[in-house]
């Protein structure tokens, strides 16, 4: 079963607000909906400036959970209405504003209650740069670009693992800094044929994999902050594993590889990570199926991506409870 995504839980929890949401079968039809009720609050907020204050308050309220809705749908223009018009006091909805936390690529450290203005900072530099990927639903902040070859008349930065010189080019990447600058970069290949580039869950650095060989990079410093692996075959990127926890796991021939925003988390070698299939990602778990050699069959596993605890065969909840202690006689 796949999991729930936060756009889809908070949606959900939207649509609970609203008295006739239940005659809103579709997402289409909720969005449109949407769509209508945001006109009408900033219609009304603008022709009744005057109006009493809780008629205002209301109105302001009302807005804000509308705009969290359609920001749950990719409407970026409406960040800046979520912003400007939480609500105050115990028991309101403000919990919602986490929606910005949950599906914005925020640096962290930013707070939308205690600093809305450096969150509006920041979507004013990177807005450009922001796109809402369907099948993640969340935004995702596009500050690079893979190209087929090297432009003329362009400065390279050499990101190489050996100390021989580069005999072939890597995977090129244009890299766009905070401040709009561009510069790109030649990542030396590794010993597999799979690239790509990742936000580092820090959400301030970039992963690069060139063919298997991954280069952590800060986009400002252009510094090489370490390189790992050598033959990764895959990545699952998971954006909120628990809460604000983002992580993400590197398939790397024999091994698994985890990093979290604090840097290098773990490594499994339980099994041969190569030889896998079927790997679905639910809550805090891994599952899937790896190819045992011996009786040359498939087998269940599931692996506690927080602890990094390998378990064979399918997941039960009961597995999570402490195991009983034995009698005290058997410590005798």
């Amino acid at each position: 079963m796949t999991e729930i995504s936060d756009a889809r839980r908070i949606q959900e929890s939207i649509r609970s607000e609203f008295r006739n949401s239940a005659e809103l079968v579709t997402d289409a039809d909720f969005y449109t909906e949407l769509q209508y009720w945001y006109e009408d609050s900033k219609r009304d907020l603008k022709i009744n400036e005057e109006a009493s204050e809780s008629r205002i308050k209301a109105t302001r309220n009302g807005l804000f959970v509308i705009s969290v809705g359609l920001f749950c749908f990719g409407r970026l223009d409406v960040a800046e209405d979520i912003l400007d018009n939480i609500p105050g006091g115990r028991g309101s909805v403000n919990h919602f504003a986490g929606v910005l936390h949950r599906l914005l690529p925020l640096p962290p450290g930013f707070n939308c209650l205690k600093n809305p203005n450096e969150i509006k900072e920041w979507l004013k530099l990177n807005r450009s740069q922001l796109r809402w990927d369907k099948s993640l639903e969340r935004y995702i902040l596009e500050n690079f670009k893979i190209l087929p070859d090297i432009p003329a008349n362009y400065n390279l930065e050499e990101f190489k693992v050996t100390d021989k010189e580069i005999s072939q080019t890597g995977l090129i990447v244009e890299i766009i800094s905070n401040t709009g600058s561009k510069w790109l970069g030649n990542f030396q290949s590794g010993c597999s044929k799979f690239s790509g580039v990742y936000q580092y869950p820090n959400k301030n650095d970039l992963i690069v994999v060139s063919q298997g060989q991954g280069y952590i990079v800060n986009p400002e410093s252009k510094q090489l902050l370490s390189s790992f692996a050598g033959n990764i075959i895959d990545v699952i990127d998971i954006p909120h594993l628990l809460k604000d926890t983002y992580c993400i796991l590197f398939i790397n021939e024999y091994k698994l590889l985890c990093h979290d925003s604090s840097g290098f988390r773990w490594q499994n070698t339980e099994i041969s990570w190569n030889k896998v299939r079927e790997l679905q990602v639910n809550d805090f778990r891994l599952t899937g199926e790896f190819y045992y050699f011996q009786e040359r069959v498939w087998k269940q596993f599931w692996l506690n991506i927080i602890k990094n605890e390998f378990h064979l065969g399918e997941f039960k909840w009961e597995d999570l409870l402490p195991k009983p202690k034995p009698p005290w006689w058997q410590f005798w």
